[in-house]
């Protein structure tokens, strides 16, 4: 008897029960996610993937960060043109397991061939290395379902952060995404690091504890920028969005002190980035050669003479031109974009947009959000929509505390995103959305239920009174 007392008295301390309900998401996210290991259709695009990670890991595992290796032309679509982060992470897990690193498997698949034809060719990795890397991708799936209970369980509460989870994984695309030996799901795991960073960002006391979750944020920005380009766009996104609604209705800061943190979140988005990523570093001998400097006052003339900037630096002034490596940051939206518009019109966009706009709509809440019951889950998230920005339930509602907004707000940033900027039409680049749209929706479910027990409870105690009444007055006539 004392120690359910224990027990109980432990778990509603509000540590205790996060914990407990922590590890209680993971278990149950691990029971579903790994036994799919096996199971999910094999992707292309995996063998891809763990030969970059293969190649990217050896280089980092050796100290060679020249800048000419980490472009890896011979990689094709997995070198240069994709951040690396995602690729170490698939890597280092294979490097780790003596069996897998005895395979060395470096092919990459031929789309315009059948998998029988790819598998005849080896260009389908050995079992066990596909085993191994999926598994890695798996336990970051898992990450991320206790995330998203971190996300529903900050803003709102337990109930909503472990329902959350639960709808999490009963959606086919994320279960597919995170058992897939692809960056996806590390993608979206530094991605609801940043979403959960910016709920401890609104509700930050001090300006202190202000500037230190801006920089915190940026960081986890910087992290899903360094898998995906695109993580630097959303996680800045959202960051802005909440500062700014924080700014109209809850804090007045200055705008001193909004520029810092403005300024500090975009710093350490982009020492992250620079730092994780050897192709965007000059090239240190280059720099020393007495070359360079000779290269750089021709460069300062012939700029002034011309007012204008030279054509093909590099290929010109190949000693100063390594200074240019630096800007190969921001080329790289421009490369993914020009990548993006000849995909969509080549076989590999198998399902181009009809109307665009309709069709992403229909693809996202009919095919992906909950295909089974999608007028259920469009209606919930309505519900918990109105739920945040409605003053029905102050408890719920966004209004008396910013941090209740910031679901919402990720969910709409990443939804604006793939509306305006997403040419291809593949499933996984839904993910993202459909990921922020879990704490809606299961708001909207909790909000729909306390709202039914409260209406219920007020009949059943209108209704007691009123027998109550009938029965005084029935005694009152037999007196």
């Amino acid at each position: 008897m004392e120690i359910a007392t224990i027990i109980k008295t432990g778990f509603r301390r509000p540590a205790t029960r996060f914990v407990t309900l922590a590890l209680f998401v993971a278990l149950v996210s691990a029971v579903v996610l790994f036994p799919r290991v096996k199971q999910t259709k094999f992707h292309g695009d995996e063998s891809g993937w763990i030969s970059s990670g293969r190649y990217y890991t050896d280089l980092l595992s050796q100290g060679n960060f020249e800048w000419e290796k980490w472009e890896c032309k011979e990689c094709g679509d997995w070198g240069s043109l994709n951040m690396q982060l995602g690729k170490l992470l698939i890597g280092i897990p294979l490097e780790l397991d003596p069996q897998v690193r005895s395979q060395a498997f470096s092919r990459y698949y031929k789309f315009e061939a059948s998998f029988e034809e790819n598998v005849q060719q080896g260009l389908v990795p050995p079992q066990e290395t596909l085993t191994r890397a999926r598994r890695a991708s798996a336990t970051f799936g898992v990450f991320c379902c206790v995330l998203v209970f971190a996300i529903g369980y900050c803003a709102y509460n337990a109930f909503a952060g472990v329902l959350s989870a639960i709808l999490l994984l009963c959606n086919r695309l994320f279960v597919n995404q995170a058992t897939r030996a692809m960056t996806d799901v590390h993608y979206n795991f530094f991605l609801l690091c940043a979403c959960l960073a910016v709920i401890f960002f609104v509700r930050a006391s001090t300006k202190k504890n202000a500037l230190t979750m801006s920089a915190v944020c940026g960081v986890f920005a910087g992290l899903a920028c360094a898998v995906k380009c695109t993580g630097i766009v959303i996680g800045t996104g959202l960051f802005v969005f909440a500062l700014a609604t924080q700014r109209i209705w809850f804090a007045k800061r200055s705008l001193k002190e909004i520029l810092s943190l403005l300024g500090l979140f975009g710093l350490s988005a982009l020492i992250v980035d620079y730092v994780l990523n050897p192709y965007f570093w000059p090239s240190l001998p280059a720099l020393s050669d007495p070359a360079a400097a000779q290269e750089l006052r021709s460069y300062v003339s012939e700029a002034a003479e011309s007012k204008s900037l030279p054509r093909q630096v590099r290929t010109r002034y190949p000693h100063f031109g390594t200074i240019t490596r630096v800007l190969e940051f921001p080329h790289q939206f421009h490369r993914f974009k020009n990548f993006m518009s000849w995909a969509a019109n080549t076989p590999l966009n198998s399902r181009p947009f009809d109307n665009r706009i309709l069709s992403l709509n229909h693809d996202l809440f009919v095919r992906h959000l909950f295909p089974r019951a999608v007028w259920r889950a469009v209606l919930f998230l309505a519900v918990g929509i109105c739920f945040v920005v409605g003053k029905w339930q102050p408890e719920l509602s966004g209004l008396t505390d910013p941090a209740r907004l910031v679901p919402l707000q990720w969910f709409l940033v990443n939804y604006l995103f793939i509306l305006n900027f997403m040419i291809l039409n593949w499933d996984r680049y839904y993910l993202p959305t459909v990921i922020s749209a879990m704490p809606l929706m299961a708001l909207g479910i909790y909000g729909t239920c306390l709202w039914l027990y409260r209406y219920l409870s007020a009949q059943w105690l209108k209704q007691s009174f009123i027998l109550q009444k009938i029965t005084k007055v029935t005694k009152v006539d037999r007196g």
